[in-house]
């Protein structure tokens, strides 16, 4: 397994870490206050780690996992459908000749394709019917 990354933020993290545990180890036995105190020291130093290396740099330098394309943590609106998208996702021809189990597969490939093509429903079935040859167009 490789070793893991460790970023200047963990490095000091631990750093600082040590320090406190060399501090609370150079005085008196441990009190259950001391402890808590440790226990509080130690979690915000890893949670803090934990923050900075979800927040990687990302090739920016600038710790975020924004990537300048629109506006920060937007959603992407959906593409419209058009046949050709439609056609783009290799729709299944239907003949009409196949029998039931061709004609399953093609309805549960058609709704796929629908649901990938983000196809408005008034569409759906004039792009279906696209997709008829020889047999199945009578």
């Amino acid at each position: 397994m490789p070793p893991k990354r460790t970023s200047a933020a963990t490095k000091t993290a631990r750093a600082a870490a040590a320090t406190a545990d060399a501090a609370v180890a150079a005085a008196a036995p441990m009190t259950a206050a001391a402890v808590e105190q440790l226990v509080a020291d130690r979690l915000s130093a890893a949670l803090a780690n934990h923050d900075t290396l979800r927040n990687g740099t990302n090739g920016h330098g600038d710790g975020s996992h924004y990537s300048g394309t629109g506006t920060r943590g937007a959603t992407c609106t959906p593409r419209e459908c058009t046949y050709k998208y439609f056609l783009n996702c290799h729709p299944l021809n239907f003949k009409g000749t196949e029998g039931v189990v061709m004609l399953s597969q093609w309805f549960e490939k058609m709704e796929l394709v629908f649901h990938i093509s983000n196809c408005a429903p008034e569409n759906q079935v004039k792009f279906a019917t696209c997709t008829f040859i020889g047999n199945a167009l009578t």
